[in-house]
């Protein structure tokens, strides 16, 4: 038996999941948005939870993978999504 796990896209990251491209979001499974925490412009720091799906009666939080400031947000609350619709996207930090 190989210990070699499927890729699916997606990856866990402290209480949520993000999708590997780290500027983006994308539903990890179909479900509805139930809150969202930010908006359009708002910078978020790497962990900030952004966005809870509710999906198979469980609530999951989506973080954000990495610093930024949100450009793009179509996740809004109360939205039905597919597995891997963009659902946030982020601009990378600027450093100084």
């Amino acid at each position: 038996m190989s210990d070699a796990t499927p890729r699916t896209g997606v990856r866990h990251r402290r209480s949520g999941i993000a999708a590997l491209d780290t500027k983006c979001i994308r539903a990890p499974m179909p479900g509805k948005i139930v809150k969202a925490f930010k908006k359009l412009g708002d910078q978020v720091t790497e962990g900030d939870t952004i966005i809870v799906l509710e999906a198979l009666k469980m609530e999951y939080s989506l973080a954000a993978a990495q610093s930024g400031k949100i450009k793009k947000l179509e996740g809004k609350e109360g939205k039905q999504v597919s597995l891997g619709d963009l659902l946030v996207e982020l601009s990378e930090e600027k450093t100084n």
